[in-house]
């Protein structure tokens, strides 16, 4: 049986997978470091990957990003890191949370690791912790939210990734930093920008981290949503309100009387922690 080119090419990326002595949540954040860099962001719609790229294997989506044929936004980067830890083995779901109908919203992947189910977050490169250092279960995650004390239980372990954004342009322009400001990076660290093909431009975007959401140019309309609802000004409150759960084995948003029994098992228990809001 041929060896999937994704993990062969993880596994040369990151020898210290194979240390025996790597946890399962060790295991998971080099993944996700790893993939935050080659996972293509788009920088509108009409350069979003296929809309069935749900429905194809990881090697084919790793294979798009290689070539720089097409880029995803959250939900795409969310579905790509989950497909890569099923190739793993490990089980994993994508979590879509925020305000209905609007672009505050995001989508994390969700990951079985330790005996818990993670965040791990390769747009924005991040995962959260207890304060005790561990990686926290969402169920804890949820509770935190919840009475409002994410800042006192929960830890962002993040750090500064480089990313390539794509723009449908017919040429790289002169400077950069007249580019739109695409995922909330910092759009002054937009850099090195070059024609892919005849309407696409690929560009360096460097520094892009947890906070980089606080450069994103609807930032004051989310700050304003969190504090009319009583929300600190932290984005991941948004996690509160929940608009899907899904898994490879679901296909992408399903009804729910066809999600997968692990799928409805957990959204149920997420259900339970977060009720009313």
């Amino acid at each position: 049986m041929r060896a999937s080119r994704v993990v062969l090419d993880a596994c040369t990326a990151n020898p210290n997978l194979a240390m025996p002595t790597l946890s399962q949540t060790e295991v998971t954040s080099i993944l996700r470091r790893w993939a935050a860099s080659w996972i293509d962001v788009a920088s509108d719609g009409k350069l979003i990957i296929e809309d069935d790229y749900w429905q194809k294997s990881i090697d084919t989506l790793y294979e798009r990003f290689l070539n720089h044929e097409r880029g995803v936004y959250c939900g795409g980067t969310a579905w790509t890191l989950m497909k890569l830890f099923e190739a793993f083995g490990f089980e994993a779901w994508i979590y879509n949370f925020g305000v209905p109908d609007t672009e505050l919203s995001h989508v994390v992947t969700l990951v079985r690791a330790d005996g818990r189910i993670i965040v791990q977050d390769a747009y924005f490169n991040y995962t959260l912790n207890g304060t005790d250092g561990a990686s926290a279960d969402i169920l804890a995650i949820l509770a935190a939210l919840k009475e409002r004390r994410a800042s006192e239980r929960l830890v962002v372990s993040t750090e500064q990734v480089t990313k390539v954004a794509l723009y449908g342009l017919d040429e790289a322009p002169p400077d950069p930093r007249t580019l739109t400001d695409w995922m909330g990076g910092d759009i002054a660290s937009v850099t090195d920008c070059g024609l892919v093909r005849a309407g696409v431009v690929k560009c360096k975007a460097e520094n892009v981290a947890a906070g980089s959401v606080r450069n994103w140019e609807r930032w004051p309309e989310l700050k304003r949503f969190l504090t009319e609802h009583g929300y600190p000004e932290d984005s991941t409150y948004l996690m509160l309100l929940p608009l899907g759960l899904s898994s490879s084995r679901d296909g992408w948003t399903p009804p729910s009387d066809n999600r997968d029994t692990g799928t409805n098992a957990l959204l149920k228990s997420m259900s339970r922690v977060v009720g009313a809001h």
